[in-house]
């Protein structure tokens, strides 16, 4: 019996023994890295649950490695999992290290994956002919990084890669190797033009843009979202037209080529060095000869704000492309509301995009409830007046239906809750002195709808 008991004992060891190792063999690696060998070592040998942290203030100069990707400084294949990614971030999230090639001025690109669940944070990019260059790279994140001097794009979504955020990036200096190269220079690119398609896989769908800083000096459009690619949403991030080229008919702060693209939140500004500028927004139906695969349809643009010099207030905040030779057809199912234009114009549109582009909430717009939008709160902004706006200390609010409001708050744009109040008193205005400088959303809430508009505080 004693033996049994020492035999029993002795097998529980050793399972207990082989357990750790399993677990040790599988716990999250951290790995620390203070030179290119150590970082793409780690790139290629990567697992899942993986922490790569790169040395603040450092600059790694990939490229000593020849590999069968596309010439990048550094990269990787290997993906992580859900719940368990793969990140690859600075030390210091205001001391960033550096990425850039070793070859010689925008000859590679930064970072080439082309493995899904990574998350790449805290750090620069420069110096290089692309940023980022995602490929079959799926839920990956890309969070707090600045890129600037890229020879062509900043950031490509490629070769259906899909589910992706790009979020909090700042992105300067782009079409920076050559004169001809400033036509390719766009802060992000997602999918790949119809001529490609045989090359890349164009569904590259389901991609998050959000609070992130494009421009000064992005040589093409911010952001071109080409045809083949779905619901892309693009949201709360700010834009600046100096230093757009206007090569290659890049003309505008964003290109919508697919379809069910969702423009709201952002700030637009084109206030100096802007003569390029022609629209805010361009929206292409790129259906031509035997093309014919999600483009053209289904876009939504609301609730911006569009800060115009005088010599720009004209310019369209959306803007219908045709061409006879290339994109004969207009898009459909194009919706433009509730954009706020500074200074106030309206929304502003050629002959051709008034009679394209609708000025409602769609019902198939999944980010707002169109249906009680569009008619139950039709009474309430009936003869509603916003006053002044930028203000200073007091917002007044004039509405023949003022006595049907209860409620009224205020949220920054990323939707925290400032302000919330149930005295209404609209003769003495709403108290706005103590809110930052910035741009908020006002709404107002009856018993059955809310409204909202922005405004800014000066």
């Amino acid at each position: 019996m004693k033996k049994n008991r020492q035999f029993s004992k002795s097998k529980f060891i050793l399972f207990l023994s082989l357990s750790l190792l399993f677990n040790l063999s599988h716990a999250q690696r951290v790995i620390n890295c203070d030179n290119d060998d150590c970082l793409e070592a780690a790139l290629l040998d990567a697992k899942p649950g993986d922490e790569i942290i790169l040395k603040a203030g450092t600059t790694f100069k990939g490229g000593s490695r020849s590999a069968a990707d596309n010439f990048s400084a550094f990269w990787s294949n290997k993906s992580g999992q859900a719940g368990k990614l793969i990140t690859l971030r600075g030390q210091n999230s205001t001391n960033k290290p550096t990425i850039t090639s070793g070859r010689g001025t925008h000859s590679w690109y930064g970072i080439n994956l082309s493995g899904s669940y990574w998350e790449i944070k805290d750090i620069k990019v420069t110096d290089v002919l692309k940023g980022i260059v995602l490929d079959e790279a799926n839920h990956c994140k890309l969070t707090n990084i600045d890129l600037s001097d890229i020879g062509q794009e900043a950031i490509h979504l490629r070769t259906g890669s899909s589910n992706n955020v790009i979020k909090g990036c700042v992105i300067t200096e782009t079409g920076r190797r050559s004169e001809n190269d400033k036509a390719f220079g766009e802060g992000v690119y997602v999918g790949s033009n119809r001529t490609s398609h045989g090359k890349y896989d164009p569904n590259c769908n389901n991609n998050i843009i959000e609070n992130c800083v494009f421009g000064p000096n992005i040589s093409a459009e911010a952001l071109d979202i080409k045809e083949g690619t779905e619901r892309t949403i693009v949201r709360n991030n700010t834009f600046y037209a100096e230093g757009i080229t206007g090569a290659n008919s890049g003309d505008s702060f964003i290109d919508l080529k697919g379809i069910y693209g969702y423009v709201y939140g952002n700030t637009f500004n084109v206030l100096r060095n802007a003569e390029a500028m022609n629209s805010v927004i361009d929206i292409s139906n790129r259906k031509f000869g035997s093309y014919d695969y999600k483009t053209g349809s289904h876009s939504a643009i609301f609730e911006n704000i569009i800060n115009l010099s005088e010599e720009k207030s004209n310019i369209p905040t959306a803007r219908i492309i045709l061409d006879p030779e290339k994109q004969p057809n207009a898009s459909e199912n194009v919706h433009a509301w509730e954009n706020t234009r500074n200074p106030a114009t309206g929304e502003v549109m050629d002959e051709l995009s008034e009679n394209v582009v609708q000025n409602f909430c769609p019902e198939w717009n999944e980010f707002r409830d169109c249906v009680a939008l569009n008619v139950s709160s039709a009474a309430l902004q009936q003869d509603f007046a916003m006053y002044p706006n930028p203000a200073l200390n007091v917002l007044y609010i004039k509405a023949e239906n003022a006595s049907k409001i209860k409620e009224i708050y205020i949220n920054s744009l990323q939707g925290k809750e400032l302000y919330r109040t149930k005295d209404i008193n609209l003769n003495a205005g709403v108290d706005v002195s103590k809110l930052a400088s910035g741009i908020y959303i006002i709404s107002f809430a009856t018993n059955s709808n809310t409204i909202s508009q922005k405004f800014v505080k000066k």
